[in-house]
């Protein structure tokens, strides 16, 4: 029945101009790397509810993470696709970040995806509210975050993986 009928196409919702707690930057709008919609999404209405809501919830302010897990070809990229463009038209950055199994030795492989992918390893603004210790140690795995004047970065992996973790506060 699926296949026989053709697929609708969804207008994504406006975006909130005038949300109270809408960040004041502007934030690139290009899509993610990820599937187009295609086919309407069948069977995943529960889960797509749940992420709308942690996605309605972050925009107000209150962080989460969110894990999307299953078995190979059950639909995880397209929820996590149709959630990404609600987010995108709502003007919320999106970071994406992948990880496979064969690439173990990345250990941070997945974050530096994410911050090319939504453009934060090259945004001033969230660059410049960094301390410049954590940003020189940034510059180890995004060397396009560097700036002159940084000092000298460290070799130890808890210095940066706490100038990580600041930089997805920021």
């Amino acid at each position: 029945e699926l296949l026989r009928r053709p697929a609708a196409v969804v207008k994504a919702p406006e975006p909130l101009a005038d949300h109270p707690t809408r960040l004041a930057r502007k934030v690139g709008t290009a899509p993610p790397d990820l599937a187009a919609a295609e086919t309407p999404l069948f069977g995943r209405q529960a889960e797509l509810g749940r992420l709308r809501q942690v996605l309605d919830e972050a925009i107000q302010g209150h962080g989460h993470v969110a894990t999307v897990v299953g078995e190979a070809g059950i639909g995880k990229t397209r929820l996590v696709s149709t959630l990404a463009a609600d987010a995108l038209s709502q003007g919320c950055r999106v970071l994406i970040g992948r990880c496979h199994e064969s690439d173990s030795i990345l250990p941070f492989g997945p974050w530096v995806d994410a911050c090319r992918s939504g453009q934060v390893s090259t945004d001033e603004e969230i660059l410049g509210a960094i301390h410049p210790n954590r940003r020189a140690e940034l510059a180890r795995l995004l060397p396009e975050s560097s700036t002159a004047g940084l000092p000298p970065a460290g070799e130890g992996a808890l210095l940066l993986f706490e100038s990580v973790a600041e930089l997805i506060e920021q």
